[in-house]
């Protein structure tokens, strides 16, 4: 961590993944992901944020004839009081758009929605993947107005 801090601020690059899916706790935030909650690592606003600089998001897909396209999105320039979850979602949606484009060219080779925001007791949210499972810390992540509704309240 200490080295890619030190890159940066020497005017270095980095690349980071920002889609992963990652236990709920103080570096990951709750993003909507193809209308499903989910949590994913925060390191790329944070480190954006406390050293002052842009994130530069974009795709790659292959096309029929063996060649790529390419694709960089706006920079995004965040300040250091804007809120993490924001920019975090802001970033997955440029990805998001993409997908729904191009679905054929994406693969997750790991169970995406591992929590569900639900909590224990409430039944099983079918929206989620059969493998996902209440966690109350992924729940408190969600903005509480933006929670989904409580079973049988």
């Amino acid at each position: 961590m200490l080295k890619l801090i030190k890159t940066l601020k020497r005017q270095g690059h980095a690349g980071l993944l920002t889609d992963l899916n990652i236990e709920p706790g103080k570096a990951a935030a709750a993003i909507q992901c193809f209308g499903l909650w989910t949590c994913v690592p925060t390191l790329h606003v944070e480190l954006a944020k406390r050293l002052g600089l842009s994130i530069i998001t974009g795709v790659c897909r292959s096309l029929p004839d063996g060649r790529y396209d390419a694709r960089l999105f706006e920079a995004i320039e965040p300040r250091p009081d804007d809120d993490t979850r924001e920019l975090t979602q802001r970033v997955w949606n440029a990805f998001e758009a993409v997908i729904r484009e191009h679905p054929e060219g994406w693969l997750w080779m790991y169970k995406h929605w591992r929590y569900t925001p639900h909590p224990k007791g409430a039944g099983k949210d079918t929206a989620y993947p059969f493998y996902s499972n209440p966690s109350p810390s992924f729940r408190d992540m969600v903005p509480e107005a933006l929670r989904p509704p409580l079973r049988g309240a």
